[in-house]
């Protein structure tokens, strides 16, 4: 399939700029196939001058620092006009393993919204792959029991949460009503928060294992203040348990 459209979304963050240019520069060698364009949240402009002006054929958008992520998230989206959206952190590495042509034709062909993608590392594989239970006073995120697709020699199964790096189709939010809650910032809660928003609209969210971008882990010590607030997406949150109106987000 050939692919006319992708953006590429993603938010730079202050504490691992030193990956950032490896992330941007294998950005450039993929965009250099004409097929996505990318967009990058930016909240300290004048520390990345020099990458800016290096990558000034992408797409930057200066935000105050005490924007919330979900709405510099909300605005590139706005702003592009792909018919797909990459989601991408700043120190993601994207290679022809992420098999984009392969991922979008199951997505048109099986009425998919959203696909998440594996996400590696020297170390680790993403676990945040889950089913979500909701019950009156909780949620409960299981391990999946869909059964596995076969889609052209790739596997793909039905979930309700995947990796935070995921495709999915523009209709999604411009018919369909996915946005990100502009309450939440980066670690309460907005993770798991945008994927309950999918499934209460009942979008089809899919995982595949045979699609992957790898994770470069960095190694320097995080400042005290943000080790205060690290969440890690799934922790019992009082902003996140408030809107849903629950007692507790658990894990098996």
């Amino acid at each position: 399939m050939d692919i006319k459209s992708v953006d590429v979304i993603l938010h730079t963050t202050f504490f691992r700029d030193e990956m950032l240019e490896e992330t941007l520069c294998a950005l450039n060698a993929y965009r250099s196939r004409g097929l996505i364009d990318v967009f990058i949240g930016d909240t300290r402009p004048i520390e990345k001058i020099k990458l800016r002006e290096h990558y000034n054929n992408f797409n930057w958008f200066d935000f105050g620092f005490d924007t919330t992520l979900a709405k510099t998230k909300n605005c590139m989206i706005a702003y592009g006009n792909g018919d797909y959206i990459l989601h991408f952190d700043d120190d993601f590495i994207i290679s022809e393993k992420i098999k984009l042509d392969e991922v979008i034709d199951f997505m048109e062909k099986n009425n998919a919204d959203i696909v998440g993608i594996k996400v590696v590392s020297k170390k680790v594989v993403s676990p945040f792959i889950y089913e979500a239970k909701i019950y009156p006073d909780k949620i409960d995120f299981v391990e999946p029991t869909s059964e596995w697709i076969d889609h052209n020699g790739m596997k793909f199964r039905k979930v309700d949460i995947v990796p935070n790096c995921w495709i999915a189709k523009r209709k999604a939010f411009t018919e369909k009503g996915l946005w990100f809650d502009e309450r939440y910032s980066f670690g309460d809660g907005l993770h798991p928060d945008f994927f309950l928003e999918a499934k209460k609209l009942g979008l089809n969210v899919f995982y595949t294992p045979d699609s992957e971008v790898y994770h470069l882990k960095h190694d320097i010590e995080m400042p005290d203040y943000y080790k205060k607030k690290r969440f890690r997406h799934f922790p019992n949150h009082d902003k996140l348990l408030k809107k849903w109106k629950i007692k507790s987000i658990n894990i098996w």
